[in-house]
């Protein structure tokens, strides 16, 4: 499907397709997965990382995960055209919350994005630690987790005041999350 590295993989909300992010060929390959066949492969998103969709699966958001072009990336899966924030530092990991607009997205520098996904803009910025890795929503919408990859620390965050709630420390390296 000419996708070098593939590295993270979504599904559609109503599980018809998955997206991967291919971060060697700087790419997304769309999958439907009825009849196992690839849709469409959009360039352009360089070293394509963390995979999510909005709630009605109008659209994906790819991180980038360092270099040259660290952006936010917005792909309409009708269309295929691409939209991009740029950001100054790698952006990896994306969750989507569960019941309102918004996605939560790992900042190499240290942060936790908030993103407005009905308007396409970052809203909040929370200081975690020295380089989240990967970010999870709580099904009922209450929680964020962060892991940090370097510093073995998962962080929990209140997502309705988007402040710190506690962190949990000596876990060693963290990279993958699931709630």
């Amino acid at each position: 499907a000419g996708c070098d590295f593939p590295w993270r993989v979504a599904k559609t909300p109503d599980g018809n397709e998955a997206y991967v992010s291919c971060e060697n060929s700087d790419s997304v390959v769309a999958i439907n997965l009825t009849s196992r066949t690839v849709m469409q492969q959009v360039a352009g998103i360089y070293r394509a990382d963390g995979v999510a969709f909005s709630r009605d699966g109008t659209y994906a958001f790819i991180g980038s995960r360092s270099g040259g072009s660290n952006a936010i990336n917005r792909i309409n899966t009708q269309t295929y055209a691409v939209s991009s924030i740029y950001y100054g530092s790698a952006t990896r990991s994306i969750a989507v919350h569960p019941y309102l607009d918004l996605a939560y997205i790992t900042d190499s520098a240290g942060a936790i994005l908030v993103l407005d996904t009905s308007v396409f803009g970052i809203v909040d910025t929370i200081p975690v630690s020295a380089e989240p890795w990967d970010v999870a929503v709580s099904p009922d919408g209450r929680w964020v987790f962060t892991g940090d990859r370097s510093s073995g620390v998962i962080t929990v965050i209140d997502t309705t005041t988007n402040a710190i709630h506690t962190t949990i420390g000596g876990l060693g390296t963290v990279t993958g999350l699931s709630v």
